[in-house]
């Protein structure tokens, strides 16, 4: 920042009254922090306020704190003796320096009001715009929420329609197959005179009695 203010040329920097009062040098950095809020509020940029004049108005302030480095220079330079002429100069530098502490306060002070105006001004200039993004945003998500129900609703429609359609496989044919089976069995075997599990081993020891014998 400082190397760009140096830059410009027109715009004096704090390294040119760094032998100003403390309070001073800390006034300006606040001129400058309000000045340039004040510059990029969007009302400024916008031109509402015209021929603001801002840079010019920072420009006197720091013309004064380049005043108030030289004024307390020479202080510096003046002795503490009881010289009357000396006394009277201290008196007339700090006399200054003061008035100048005061003018740089009122430019804080009034920078400072009017960068939060302009920035309130620029949030109700940026007003339109947000209500027209959130409808727009709201009129999406409505589309949005309109598509899904129906995809939803299609998706239903399409699962019962599926669910309810007669499957070429009845579960109750299987089981019918397999009691129709037993079912045969059971009639062979009642034909047969019982089941040849039980008549083939009493037939093999009848056999064998006989060629005992």
């Amino acid at each position: 920042v400082e190397q760009r203010r140096q830059a410009a040329g027109y715009v004096i920097s704090e390294a040119q009254y760094r032998s100003a009062p403390r309070q001073i040098k800390s006034s300006m950095r606040r001129i400058y922090s309000s000045a340039a809020s004040l510059e990029g509020a969007r009302a400024t940029q916008a031109g509402m306020f015209g021929g603001l004049e801002l840079q010019r108005l920072v420009y006197g302030a720091a013309e004064r704190a380049l005043v108030s480095a030289e004024l307390a220079a020479a202080l510096n330079d003046l002795t503490l003796g009881a010289d009357s002429e000396d006394a009277a100069t201290r008196k007339v530098a700090n006399e200054k320096i003061q008035d100048i502490q005061n003018y740089l306060a009122e430019v804080e002070d009034t920078l400072n009001r009017s960068s939060k105006k302009a920035e309130v001004l620029s949030r109700r200039l940026a007003e339109p715009e947000r209500q027209q993004a959130q409808r727009v945003h709201a009129e999406r998500e409505a589309t949005a929420s309109a598509d899904r129900r129906d995809r939803a609703r299609a998706t239903v429609e399409e699962a019962t329609a599926r669910a309810a359609a007669e499957s070429d496989h009845d579960p109750a044919s299987v089981e019918a197959k397999i009691d129709a089976v037993i079912a045969g069995y059971d009639e062979v075997v009642g034909l047969s005179g019982g089941a040849p599990d039980d008549s083939t081993p009493t037939h093999r020891s009848t056999e064998n009695k006989d060629r005992q014998r």
